[in-house]
C-alpha cells in the first residue's frame, strides 16, 4: 500500500517543478531568467536539505508518520499560494492575442503604457504558435534537440542516481569511511552544489550557455574519477573532491534543466522539461542497478569511479553538439515586453 500511495504521489508532485520553473521562465526579465531559475532550484534542494534536519528533530518524539502529516499540509498552503500568482502574459498571449486581461498585466508592468482597448498581442522574439502543443517537440524544428535533451537527461540524472545511492557503499565497503562520517561529509557537499546551482545561473545569462555546460562537465568528470583515486584518510582533499564534484554536477544539471524549459516556447515550456526529466528517471533505475552489478563483482574503487566519469564525458559532448545544433543559443521563444498591433479600420 506504502508503494501505491508513494507512486500516485509521485505522479503530481513530480510534475511540479517543471510547471514552477515554467511559471518563473515567463515571469522573469530575460536577461536574469537563468539566474532566477537556479535560484528556485537551490531552494527546492534547500528543502530536501531541510527534511534531513526534520528527521533529527521529530522522528524520536512523534514517529515517522509525522513526516507524511507534515508532507500533507506543506502541499496545500502552497496551493494557495500558487493560487496567487497570475498566468503569464507570454501563455496568454499565445492562446488568445485578444484576450483582455493582457492590457491589464501589461498596466500592472507600467502605468505609463498606452492601450486603445482593440490591440492584438504577439510575442516579439517568438515564432509561430506551435497548434501541436507539446507533442510539437518531435516536430522537425524541435525534433534533434529533443533527442539530445532526453539522452543528457537519462545520462545526467542516471549518474547521480547511481552517485546518490551507491558512493556511501563504496565508500564504507572499499575504504572504510563510516557512514555517518560519510553522511556528514555529504551535508558539506550539498553547499558545493548550492554554490554550483548559481554560479550556473550567473554564467548562462551571460555566457555561451553549452559552452559552460559542456566545461561543467569535463570537471564533472574529473572529479568523480579523483574520488577513487583519493587517500579517504586526508579528510580535506576527500571533502574538497565531494565539493567539486556537487558544484559541477549539481550545477550541470540546473543548466540542463534551464535548457530543457527555455528550449521550447510557452505553450510546450513544461512539458520539454517534465519529459526530458522523465527520460532522466529512467537512467535512475538503470544507473543503481549497474551499480550495484558493479559492487557483486567486486570491482576496486577505482575503477568504478573511472567508469561512473565516462557518463560526464558524453554529456560534455553531447551538450556541445547541441550548442552546434542551436547556434549558440537556446531555443524556443521567451518572454520579452508583447509587441502590439492594432487591427485596421
Amino acid at each position: 500500500m506504502l508503494a501505491w500511495l508513494r507512486g500516485v504521489a509521485g505522479v503530481f508532485f513530480s510534475a511540479m517543478l517543471p510547471v514552477g520553473l515554467a511559471i518563473i521562465s515567463e515571469a522573469t526579465p530575460k536577461r536574469r531568467r537563468a539566474l532566477f531559475m537556479s535560484i528556485a532550484l537551490v531552494c527546492f534542494s534547500g528543502g530536501n536539505l531541510g527534511s534531513g534536519f526534520m528527521v533529527t528533530l521529530l522522528l524520536d518524539d512523534y514517529g515517522w508518520q509525522i513526516f507524511f502529516i507534515i508532507g500533507g499540509i506543506v502541499p496545500l498552503v502552497a496551493m494557495l499560494l500558487l493560487l496567487m500568482i497570475p498566468e503569464s502574459i507570454a501563455f496568454r498571449v499565445n492562446r488568445d492575442p485578444k484576450d483582455p486581461h493582457i492590457p491589464r498585466a501589461l498596466r500592472r508592468l507600467d502605468d505609463s503604457v498606452v492601450l486603445h482597448g482593440n490591440e492584438v498581442f504577439h510575442m516579439g522574439d517568438q515564432g509561430e504558435v506551435e497548434k501541436a502543443g507539446p507533442l510539437a517537440m518531435f516536430n522537425p524544428r524541435f525534433r534533434v534537440q529533443t533527442i539530445l535533451l532526453f539522452t543528457i537527461c537519462f545520462f545526467s540524472l542516471g549518474n547521480i542516481a547511481l552517485l546518490a545511492n551507491w558512493l556511501a557503499t563504496y565508500m564504507l565497503e572499499l575504504r572504510g569511511v563510516p557512514l555517518t562520517d560519510f553522511a556528514f561529509y555529504m551535508i558539506i557537499g550539498y553547499f558545493g552544489g548550492a554554490a554550483g546551482t548559481l554560479c550556473m545561473g550567473w554564467l548562462m545569462d551571460r555566457i555561451n550557455p553549452y559552452k559552460v555546460l559542456a566545461a561543467y562537465f569535463v570537471v564533472d568528470a574529473i572529479a568523480i574519477a579523483s574520488i577513487g583515486q583519493l587517500d579517504t584518510g586526508i579528510v580535506i582533499v576527500l571533502v574538497t573532491a565531494l565539493i567539486v564534484w556537487n558544484f559541477c554536477q549539481v550545477g550541470g544539471q540546473t543548466g540542463i534543466n534551464n535548457l530543457a524549459t527555455l528550449g521550447y516556447p510557452p505553450e510546450m515550456r513544461s512539458s520539454g522539461m517534465g519529459w526530458a526529466g522523465a527520460m532522466g528517471r529512467f537512467g535512475g533505475v538503470v544507473f543503481p542497478a549497474l551499480g550495484g552489478m558493479a559492487l557483486a563483482a567486486s570491482l576496486q574503487l577505482e575503477v568504478i569511479m573511472w567508469a561512473a566519469a565516462v557518463p560526464a564525458i558524453f554529456i560534455a559532448i553531447l551538450i556541445t553538439i547541441l550548442g552546434v545544433v542551436n547556434r549558440g543559443v537556446i531555443g524556443g521563444g521567451g518572454m520579452q515586453r508583447p509587441a502590439q498591433e492594432v487591427p485596421a479600420e
